[in-house]
Parts: structure tokens; C-alpha cells; sequence
């Protein structure tokens, strides 16, 4: 295990102790935003690789596309996660009744 593939499998344990992290062999130093953008929605959540040129990262142009270290995509992922607050969804709160029901009863 390289020391790259360490930092990020650290990085990913840190939310997501149970995640597959065998495929983070095969991650390259640096990544496209497509690539990128794969590899994380494998690891961590779904996300576009259309997204990716909103975040702070070290982007350089490499032969016409925008590249950025994989570990810096995957640290900044991982701050994205810890960022957000934990929500519940729709089916998980109970609607209350309306009044009109209620005074029908």
C-alpha cells in the first residue's frame, strides 16, 4: 500500500468505517474531474463530475483536462461530509393531521 492510497483510505475510514477501499489501488497521483468524480462515488456518496469545479482544489490543466491530486479531492470530499448536518428524510416524519379531521372525529 502506497503511502497516497493510505492517506485516503484513512481519510475514508475516518466517515465511513465500513466502505469497499479495494479499488483505491488502482487511483492514479492525480485524477480528472470524471474520474475523480467516479472513484468518490464509489468510495463516499453519489456526485458529479460537473460538480468538482466548484471545490477548492489545486486544479492544473494537463493535456486539456483539469487534473487534481487524488488525495486533496478525497480530503476535500471527506470535509464536505463532516460538514453537513445529519437529516432526516420525508418518510421518516410522521404528517400531522389536518384540523379538519380532526374536528370531524
Amino acid at each position: 500500500m502506497t503511502d497516497q492510497t493510505a492517506a485516503i483510505a484513512a481519510l475514508v475510514r475516518s466517515v465511513a468505517p465500513d466502505a469497499n477501499l479495494d479499488h483505491l489501488r488502482a487511483l492514479p497521483y492525480f485524477v480528472d474531474r470524471k474520474a475523480g468524480a467516479e472513484a468518490i462515488s464509489w468510495t463516499l456518496y453519489p456526485v458529479s463530475w460537473r460538480s468538482l469545479p466548484r471545490w477548492r482544489l489545486p486544479w492544473r490543466q494537463v493535456n486539456g483536462r483539469a487534473c487534481c491530486p487524488t488525495v486533496a479531492l478525497f480530503a476535500e470530499a471527506v470535509r464536505r461530509m463532516e460538514a453537513e448536518r445529519p437529516t432526516r428524510g420525508a418518510h421518516g416524519f410522521k404528517r400531522d393531521r389536518a384540523p379538519a379531521a380532526v374536528a370531524a372525529e
